[in-house]
């Protein structure tokens, strides 16, 4: 099964964004960080889904992971 692209929502001194980029690094999940705290735009992106809060992952089909949630990322991501 092909991993999807992964986008990852974070911002400044949060703990669960840097567990949820560990998470991905240790499993060798290629990503992208979009920190909302240093680029607004991107704050924008996730607040027209209806989204708050980070860490926030998305993968290119549509699925959308709040918070750290491992089970939720393994599901998600084919791990």
């Amino acid at each position: 099964m092909n991993r999807p692209e992964v986008q990852v929502y974070i911002s400044d001194h949060c703990k669960e964004c840097e567990d949820v980029i560990h998470f991905l690094e240790k499993r060798n999940v290629k990503y992208i960080s979009k920190n909302t705290s240093r680029n607004k735009s991107f704050l924008k992106e996730i607040q027209k889904e209806n989204v708050y809060v980070t860490p926030v992952v998305k993968t290119n089909y549509g699925k959308w992971v709040l918070g750290y949630q491992e089970d939720q990322l393994i599901h998600v991501l084919g791990l």
